[in-house]
């Protein structure tokens, strides 16, 4: 006698064949669609990657370019320091010239004149240097001496005095000495 559970037992085995087949198939598919997705994903980051990659490198660029002009700028600072150092300086000299012609000024006024403290001379010996120009003194020479024994051309010595009223050696103050 055959079996009759037989058929319905292979029709069971086939549908459940069929449907682990289908669940194969879906998951097959699933799988491929997300493969599909991965490679999507990959495509953009790599086009993310290429794009940042190029944002990176004009940011580079850019960053080189404000270091340059920093640098520059940094320069170009240090040298208007420089001239604003040098023209304090300036005229921190002009001020402390103007004072001292003002006051110059106050003493020619008073009578006080610089060349009555200067005695004319003329050289007789070689060998002496003036100081303010840096000349050897020739025998002959019209030559001056201050109080302090200093000894200068004598053209020297009144364009030393329009200045400033001290010797050019010892910065001795020729006014002090009355005759």
């Amino acid at each position: 006698m055959k079996d009759l559970r037989r058929p319905i037992h292979d029709h069971h085995r086939s549908v459940d064949h069929l449907r682990s087949t289908r669940i194969i198939e879906e998951g097959l598919r699933r799988i491929e669609e997300g493969l599909g997705r991965i490679e999507e994903d990959h495509r953009e980051i790599e086009h993310r990657l290429r794009r940042d990659s190029e944002e990176l490198r004009r940011i580079k660029e850019g960053l080189r370019e404000i270091e340059h002009r920093l640098r520059r700028d940094s320069e170009e600072l240090e040298g208007l320091r420089r001239a604003q150092e040098e023209y304090y300086s300036r005229l921190m000299r002009a001020s402390v010239e103007l004072e001292f012609i003002i006051h110059r000024n106050e003493e020619l006024l008073e009578g006080e004149d610089i060349k009555s403290h200067m005695k004319k001379i003329i050289v007789l010996d070689d060998g002496e240097v003036c100081s303010v120009c840096l000349q050897d003194m020739n025998v002959g020479d019209h030559a001056v001496i201050l109080k302090c024994s200093h000894i200068f051309h004598e053209k020297c010595t009144l364009e030393w005095a329009n200045r400033k009223p001290n010797c050019p050696l010892c910065r001795h103050d020729v006014r002090k000495d009355r005759q």
